[in-house]
């Protein structure tokens, strides 16, 4: 069984910023794991209506001996009607990291219409193979 604690405060500073902290202890099988976490969050002057954003956030995690510290960067904004890109960058102090790009769209008929055609597909191969 794993027990843990999260502390996390948000403060807002104007209408644009905010900053997010957190710090929190995991422990199991006689083992914690520490963890803190800081970020910078910026958003469009019309956000909520735009959802444009962006932040940059720097954490560290103890457990044991191993001292990790994480920088991440992410970007969020719009690419069309109805359309977003997300924009994620991460990177740990040995070097290792991800990059990810998501796009989505809220145009929900043609994510239906598209999700149909590999149901079709099958239903029409499991009928192929009963003939």
């Amino acid at each position: 069984m794993a027990t843990g604690l999260k502390i996390e405060d948000h403060i807002a500073v104007g209408k644009r910023l905010l900053l997010v902290g957190s710090a929190g202890a995991m422990s199991s099988q006689g083992n914690t794991a520490y963890g803190a976490n800081v970020e910078i969050r910026l958003k469009d002057e019309d956000f909520p209506v735009e959802q444009n954003q962006s932040s940059f956030g720097l954490s560290l995690v103890k457990w044991k001996r191993d001292m990790g510290l994480m920088v991440n960067l992410q970007s969020q904004f719009s690419i069309g009607r109805g359309s977003s890109m997300v924009v994620h960058f991460g990177l740990n102090n040995k070097r290792s990291g991800q990059i990810s790009i998501k796009t989505s769209r809220s145009d929900q008929l043609h994510i239906a219409l598209v999700s149909l055609i590999p149901i079709a597909a099958s239903i029409i191969q499991m009928g192929l193979s009963w003939l």
